[in-house]
């Protein structure tokens, strides 16, 4: 599935590209017109599909002789005009794309050349990852090598090595960060993935959860999960420990540790612990589906290798982030992302409590979807394992508002955050106060008032109060931060540079002020860097919310400006 949607998705953000790069304006880039380049790399793009699969597939034939008496004709023909049309038209766009290289060297640089390069990498990867493991399956599983898929790992972990090589030659350091760390993400998903199906095989080959008949059928399994683990942990290491763990901690490396690593690996966590917990209580205390405690508890394997990997995952890529010296919007981002998360799951689950009472208290039947012990024990789970998150990560978000109010209170994501909790809630909160008094006087103005109308409204006021809880709460928050914030957030709210190229210096200019920055690179100036502390300094004593602030070799000059 994954492997099926990646390339589409790089597909369409290249159609996406093309058609904004011919938009902004330039017909030509450098003697080069991107819309020529799009569809010139892109039909180099096709031609290596296809002519890597002709080749795997006339391969496979070669490795299984004795396929030959089961295959058909179609295919055979299909292979060899893949290779005798694609292979030619391939060498041919091939040199002559070199050649437009040769001549235009600023061609490498260009993002479209290095979205293409990454397209068809990425392909050959996920090809190269799917068919190898699928080979070493058979091999384990005793069925021998299967020529098809022995040919296709072949071919395509060639086709890998050699866009890989290419890659290195072509495309500049500052344009490979995105490759890096898309092959580190598919080694991530595959590793991840394999590992958490090791730990479950293992812990039901233990468990006895397998038929006695299926004792070696549970054998391969775990044969088949260290395989998929040990493909999917190569590829991971060779793009994440070698290659992108070692580059420029910058944004974009940020944001792939915090959510790709830190961030997804907690949500699995938490969903996982939520799960295996609310089985166990469901079978102790609640009412279980089925009596066999084996059936019960089947996804019970799974859960704790999910626990294990995503605690492992978010202690190790936590553990990056340690590492870096500055704390980022993106460190705040990811903390009020994940405050937000299990608040929400804690608000959910005491309007779950709040309903099933009131469910309980007032009627004898069941709520949908389960008994009411059960639905008992799903809030009790959410807010058990949501509440102590939310409590931890929202008590270190303030001690940082405590030791730094003048940068955190100034954090624009900490005023969204706040925002949009008592933005939502209240919107939610009035939602269901209106259908819950439209549902008291529907009932008193027909069949009278009684407790099925406190049935009735039992989802109005369960909602009700919960989010009347949170909304109030970031309200007062927010109401009184906007008063305190007007000491400490700068004056200038959007700062346009004029100076050297500095992006690191704009990066901590904008984090120190809070204000919006722009940064424009002047071309007729050499070996000069920001006065960092002197614009800061400029931005937070300014007497007007827009400046322009330029560096030249006299010095520094700030120009405050209105817009009209």
């Amino acid at each position: 599935m994954i492997a099926s949607l990646i390339p589409l998705l790089l597909i369409g953000f290249g159609i996406y590209f093309a058609v904004r790069k011919i938009s902004a304006g330039g017909s030509k880039v450098h003697g080069s017109s991107p819309l020529r380049s799009f569809f010139q790399f892109g039909v180099l793009f096709a031609l290596l599909v296809i002519v890597a699969n002709g080749v795997a597939g006339l391969l496979g034939r070669l490795i299984n002789p004795s396929s030959l008496v089961l295959a058909d004709d179609s295919s055979l023909a299909r292979n060899l005009s893949f290779v005798v049309v694609g292979l030619p038209l391939l060498i041919v766009i091939g040199l002559w794309t070199r050649k437009g290289f040769r001549n235009d060297p600023h061609l490498s640089r260009e993002p479209l050349t290095a979205f293409f390069v990454l397209l068809a990498t990425m392909t050959s990867l996920l090809m190269a990852l799917t068919s190898t493991t699928s080979t070493l399956h058979n091999v384990v599983s005793d069925q021998g090598f299967n020529g098809q898929t022995l040919a296709n790992a072949i071919v395509w972990i060639l086709v890998w090595v050699g866009l890989w090589r290419l890659h290195i030659a072509i495309i500049p350091t500052e344009n490979s960060h995105l490759h890096h760390l898309a092959g580190s993400f598919v080694g991530f998903v595959a590793s991840v993935v394999g590992l958490i199906s090791v730990i479950a095989s293992v812990i039901a080959q233990i468990a006895g959860m397998n038929d006695a008949s299926l004792i070696s059928t549970g054998t391969a399994n775990i044969q088949n999960a260290l395989i998929s683990f040990a493909v999917g942990a190569l590829v991971w290491i060779h793009y994440w420990v070698r290659t992108a763990s070692k580059e420029t901690q910058d944004n974009v490396w940020l944001t792939y540790v915090l959510i790709v690593g830190v961030g997804s690996g907690l949500v699995m966590a938490v969903v996982a612990a939520s799960t295996a917990l609310y089985t166990t209580a469901v079978w102790f205390v609640g009412d279980p589906t089925s009596i066999n405690a084996r059936s019960h508890f089947a996804g019970t394997p799974t859960a704790v290798g999910t626990v294990t990997v995503g605690l492992l995952a978010w202690w190790y890529h936590k553990s990056l982030l340690l590492e870096t010296a500055k704390r980022t919007e993106v460190n705040r981002v990811y903390e009020y992302v994940i405050a937000g998360i299990s608040l929400i799951a804690s608000a959910v689950g005491l309007s779950m409590i709040l309903i099933a009472t009131l469910e309980a208290v007032f009627s004898n039947d069941v709520i949908a979807g389960g008994s009411a012990v059960n639905s008992f024990l799903a809030a009790g789970t959410l807010v058990i394992v949501g509440a102590p998150i939310w409590v931890l990560c929202w008590r270190g978000i303030q001690n940082r508002v405590r030791v730094s109010p003048e940068v955190e209170l100034a954090s624009p994501t900490r005023r969204i955050y706040l925002f949009i909790l008592f933005g939502i809630g209240g919107v939610v909160a009035i939602i269901s106060l209106l259908i819950g008094v439209y549902q008291l006087f529907n009932d008193a103005f027909t069949s009278g008032l009684s407790t099925n109308t406190i049935r009735d409204m039992r989802f109005s006021i369960g909602v009700l109060a919960s989010t009347a809880i949170v909304a109030s709460y970031h309200w007062l928050i927010y109401r009184h931060e906007r008063e305190v914030n007007v000491a400490f957030v700068a004056k200038a709210k959007s700062v346009v540079l004029v100076g050297p190229h500095d992006g690191e210096a704009v990066r901590r200019i904008a984090e120190s002020t809070g204000a919006r920055i722009t940064a424009w690179t002047r071309t007729d100036i050499e070996n000069l860097s920001w006065p960092e502390a002197d614009v800061i300094e400029a931005v937070t004593n300014a007497t007007s919310e827009h400046l322009i602030v330029t560096l030249d070799a006299h010095g520094m000059n700030v120009i405050p400006i209105t817009r009209n």
